[in-house]
């Protein structure tokens, strides 16, 4: 060798050097392919040739424009002033007769004569309207809880009955025209049928024009909870209370499984597995798909509340992920309009917000790899430093990522994308390259009139290599390198 260069690759033993012929000259030696004992970090570049189409979340808005009708339990309410035996109640074709001691006839009610004979009466008919308490006890063999009723809260002379659900328009209907009637001056109703709606009482609404459907989810506003009326808690039920703003708080604290279930929306309702309730104002309710894509994008959006519809029958179409993707390594980070935490969904790891144009969507880019400022803004809440590769130099168009150690084992890690209009320059990391030590520091050849036989072998003792053996070659020397 007259000039530096590689005289082995791989691993070997380094005997010693032949000093052929010099005027002038040093020799060092490097366990490696090249002389920088420091390695070199590997690169990869990514180009935007032109705007991409960042994924989307789908959204679909609700909007009141006025008052609409809820449904609503029927109820009404009994009062009994010291019934005696054989006085009676009839709710619908369900008759309820007062006894003193029970017999084999079913609906029989027992009572206790005296100054209690209303207390009991009422307390026992509540049990056997609602199919609680104990045959042959409170009431008589074979009563059966009624049909369409339930009892629910009572005083010593006042009993109180709320239709068991709200329903269709047959079903209310029924309700409604359910005859309430009694024994005269011992029993006084709210009004002659259930659905009368004299005092307190209140006639049953449909359910049928008070719902909103989103997908497989269908909510309907009530003016009560049914578990607020004395009946099982129904999935799905939201609270109109005093205005279409509050119901429109109540809606997103419904489909959000927010605070408080059992007040304003129904315990039994469950956070919607598809949307999340975003932002509100006192008219509109912002509905976000809970993944950015278009797998939300044919879904049903219907209502049947009078003054309240959607923008469209379907929802304002998300756009999949799948053609704002770029991978490095193991991790694949996707672009975004939106950051699915900003949409009001649950932060997604490795989302990147575009921004406003290429330039900002390579900046977020870079901080995303190297988990900078500020995460869940310019990157998802979650995402991780990268742990092989940081962000390098970046341009307007092009952003370079170089590995975080000095070695060729970073070449084999590989970028892929499926960006329309973004490249990588290669499939994986190049110019990575281990660290090169030092086997021997310089070596200072003597002037050539000194040499002797002996010294134009320099041994140098078995030295191992493992990379491969790189000579430098200082001033005008010509070496025979010798190794195993």
């Amino acid at each position: 060798m007259s000039a530096s260069g590689q005289a082995a690759t791989g691993a070997g033993q380094l005997k010693g050097i032949v000093v052929n012929s010099h005027t002038s000259g040093t020799i060092t030696v490097n366990d490696g392919l090249t002389a920088t004992t420091a390695g070199v970090k590997g690169t990869v570049k990514l180009t935007m040739t032109d705007v991409i189409v960042p994924a989307s979340h789908a959204t679909a808005t609700l909007t009141s424009s006025g008052a609409a009708v809820m449904a609503s339990h029927g109820t009404t309410k009994l009062t009994i002033d010291a019934p005696v035996a054989g006085n009676y109640v009839t709710i619908g074709t369900v008759k309820y007769t007062a006894v003193l001691a029970l017999t084999s006839a079913p609906y029989e009610i027992l009572y206790t004569a005296g100054a209690t004979a209303g207390e009991t009466f009422l307390d026992n008919l509540k049990a056997a309207v609602n199919g609680t308490g104990t045959w042959g006890v409170e009431y008589s063999h074979g009563t059966a809880a009624h049909p369409f009723v339930y009892a629910t809260t009572n005083t010593d002379t006042v009993q109180t009955f709320v239709a068991r659900t709200v329903g269709d328009d047959t079903y209310t209907a029924a309700i409604n025209a359910m005859p309430t009637v009694g024994t005269a001056t011992r029993t006084s109703w709210e009004d002659t049928t259930f659905g009368g709606g004299t005092g307190d009482s209140i006639a049953s609404v449909s359910a049928e024009a008070a719902t909103f459907t989103l997908g497989d989810n269908t909510y309907t506003g009530v003016i009560q909870l049914s578990e607020t009326s004395g009946a099982t808690s129904v999935a799905n039920q939201v609270l109109w209370e005093t205005s279409a703003a509050v119901f429109l708080d109540n809606i997103k604290l419904a489909i959000n499984a927010g605070a408080t279930a059992g007040t304003e929306y129904s315990t039994a309702t469950v956070v919607n597995p598809n949307w999340v309730a975003h932002t509100n104002t006192a008219t509109t309710q912002l509905f976000v798909a809970r993944q950015p894509g278009n797998y939300l994008n044919a879904v049903d959006t219907t209502e049947t509340m009078a003054n309240y519809a959607f923008g469209a029958a379907v929802p304002v179409a998300g756009v999949t992920t799948a053609a704002a993707t770029v991978t490095a390594g193991d991790i694949t980070y996707t672009w975004v309009s939106e950051l699915s935490e900003t949409a009001g969904a649950t932060a997604i790891t490795n989302q990147v917000l575009f921004g406003a144009a290429t330039a900002n969507a390579l900046d977020n880019f870079k901080l995303a790899i190297d988990k900078g400022a500020t995460e869940g803004t310019n990157y998802s809440t979650g995402t991780i430093a990268h742990p092989y590769l940081a962000g390098s130099t970046n341009s307007d168009t092009e952003q370079t990522l170089i590995s975080k150690t000095y070695d060729k084992v970073s070449n084999s890690i590989t970028v892929s994308t499926t960006l329309t209009n973004g490249t990588w320059g290669s499939d994986t990391i190049l110019g990575g390259l281990n660290p090169a030590p030092l086997m021997f520091s310089t070596i200072t050849l003597p002037a050539t009139s000194a040499l002797t036989t002996f010294d134009r072998f320099i041994k140098l003792g078995n030295a191992d290599f493992f990379e491969g053996c790189y000579i430098t070659i200082g001033g005008t020397a010509d070496v025979t390198v010798v190794y195993n």
